[in-house]
């Protein structure tokens, strides 16, 4: 039989004038009367539905009846909008079949908004929203708003990267700024040994230094040697702390913890006085495990 005349045929639902049948014009016939069957129980039997409409888009089995693609043939020949088709083979593809089999009374736009979201993300919804009492429009209003919150989250979470590596950038800036003040300061400390040891050089004829402004200048100069040592020092361990990148990443994570934590126990305040309980002992428990 020409597939143009048996594209008409199954449009028409007069499938006792089909004769004369290729062998894939009969795989065609078989699969699509399976596909209305099913669709005629689409409650109850909307997974097998939705697995012999993937069936004929993958396999084109409709090419063998004259129609000229997936839409066309469920348009024409099973009545369903392309848009609707497709809604249902994404449903089948994104969800677990389990979990497809005990929530079919969902309906397919419930099942296809829920498609959109990972197992865990799924799982949280399901958890936090009575999916199966709500409309359409208010589970579509849940996910949009859980996305805006993941979006808030991403947002802030980049933020305080960004904000982190300032701090780390800044630390190193300082380190070497610092490290530029230790070799001017270390120059000056040479400078003034030097004019020690020349106040110190006298005429072989004289023991010890008499001249007040020569004692002046001496003391002067061994008081600015002394201070310098003492900023050499705190040059040093400003370095060794500003170099230390692992110490400075720790007081970055320190802060952001503390942070966090105030925020847990904002949370933990608005809760019941059990819930409240559990969340603290399981807060506690985590920060036992990293306590030192």
């Amino acid at each position: 039989m020409e597939n143009l005349k048996l594209c008409e045929i199954i449009t028409s639902g007069d499938y006792g004038s089909m004769t004369d049948l290729t062998d894939n014009q009969r795989k065609f016939v078989t699969l699509h009367t399976e596909i209305c069957r099913k669709g005629a129980y689409v409650v109850s039997g909307m997974v097998e539905f939705a697995e012999k409409l993937k069936e004929m888009r993958d396999g084109k089995s409709y090419v063998e009846a004259g129609f000229g693609s997936f839409g066309e043939y469920c348009e024409k020949a099973v009545g369903i909008k392309t848009s609707m088709a497709y809604r249902y083979v994404k449903v089948y593809e994104d969800l677990p079949k389990d979990f497809l089999y005990s929530n079919t009374k969902l309906g397919i736009t419930k099942l296809s908004l829920l498609a959109r979201l990972d197992k865990e993300e799924r799982e949280e919804l399901t958890g936090t929203v009575d999916v199966e009492n709500i409309s359409v429009e208010e589970l579509r209003k849940a996910i949009e708003e859980r996305d805006a919150k993941i979006s808030q989250l991403e947002l802030t979470v980049s933020e305080t990267e960004s904000e982190n590596a300032k701090k780390i950038k800044k630390s190193e800036d300082d380190a070497a700024r610092t490290k530029k003040s230790l070799e001017k300061a270390l120059k000056e400390r040479d400078e003034y040994s030097r004019e020690i040891e020349k106040l110190k050089s006298l005429p072989k004829e004289v023991e010890r230094i008499t001249d007040p402004e020569t004692v002046a200048k001496l003391e002067a100069a061994e008081k600015a040697l002394s201070e310098k040592d003492e900023e050499i020092a705190r040059l040093n361990g400003r370095i060794k702390i500003a170099s230390d990148t692992v110490l400075t990443k720790f007081g970055v994570k320190f802060g952001d913890l503390q942070v966090l934590l105030k925020d847990i126990q904002s949370l933990i305040n608005g809760m019941d006085e059990e819930t409240a309980k559990k969340c603290k002992s399981a807060v506690k428990s985590v920060m036992g495990v990293y306590a030192v």
